[in-house]
């Protein structure tokens, strides 16, 4: 069940859609960097109740959701990603033959895609997803984020050995974390 609705704060008329989920076991709202809230509401709660729950962080959403000027369309996101898809499915693939030399991992799928929160990810199923905003980043930390999803499909997790396989390639991983945080993943 998808609809859209919208809580007025002060002077801010905030859309919001509803998202009931069988997978989620509690009230969730996300707020994406196109300034699209999204509700989600386990399957066996009430939509009232997830009503309520957003209701109660209405200052939060206040200072969390953008101006809608500085909201992107979702038509012109929607042709920046596909006008940037095939390079950086080019770059990633480029990257990731150069330093699974040094790891020689099994790399099942890649997939290019409009994330909206993360660099990239990997899958319990060994498939790696990146943003095609990486070739926006600059190449050392571009570098940084298709290592340590490579990284993952040896170590499913942040323990010491896998900080030990990232280092073998970028020794410099924590900084380049650090620097990686402080950039606005909407870029």
């Amino acid at each position: 069940m998808k609809s859209e609705k919208f809580l007025l704060v002060r002077d801010k008329k905030i859309f919001y859609r509803i998202r009931k989920s069988k997978k989620a076991r509690q009230i969730k709202v996300a707020v994406y960097n196109t300034g699209e809230v999204v509700l989600t509401v386990p399957f066996f709660m009430g939509v009232k109740r997830g009503e309520k729950f957003l209701a109660d962080k209405k200052d939060w959403l206040y200072n969390k959701v953008p101006e809608q000027k500085d909201i992107v369309p979702p038509a012109r996101a929607r042709r920046e990603y596909l006008g940037h898809k095939e390079a950086a499915r080019k770059l990633v693939w480029r990257k990731l033959e150069y330093f699974n030399s040094f790891y020689g991992f099994s790399v099942h799928r890649v997939s290019i895609r409009d994330q909206r929160t993360r660099w990239g990810s990997c899958s319990s199923k060994g498939n790696l997803n990146f943003s095609y905003k990486l070739i926006k980043l600059p190449e050392h930390l571009c570098d940084y984020v298709i290592v340590h999803e490579l990284c993952h499909l040896r170590e499913m997790n942040h323990s010491v050995d896998f900080w030990r396989l990232v280092e073998k390639v970028i020794p410099d991983h924590t900084e380049r974390r650090k620097e990686l945080r402080n950039w606005k993943f909407d870029i």
